[in-house]
């Protein structure tokens, strides 16, 4: 699992326009309002979910 670095411009600005698979700092970042943590311990980063699957695939819920 990785971001989509097509939307890195909406990375961080907390615009609410990053879509779901891109990358994010803050739930703010995303239109579905849901930015979940990826923590795979070589791996610390961000990603745009829809709330019911932000948990699948090595996801640890909204609210990065």
């Amino acid at each position: 699992l990785k971001p989509d670095v097509n939307g890195e411009d909406e990375v961080g600005n907390g615009q609410g326009r990053q879509f779901i698979t891109g990358g994010c700092t803050s739930d703010n970042d995303c239109a579905s309002g849901c930015c979940a943590v990826v923590n795979s311990g070589s791996a610390f980063f961000g990603i745009c979910s829809g709330p019911l699957a932000n948990f699948q695939n090595g996801k640890q819920g909204c609210g990065f």
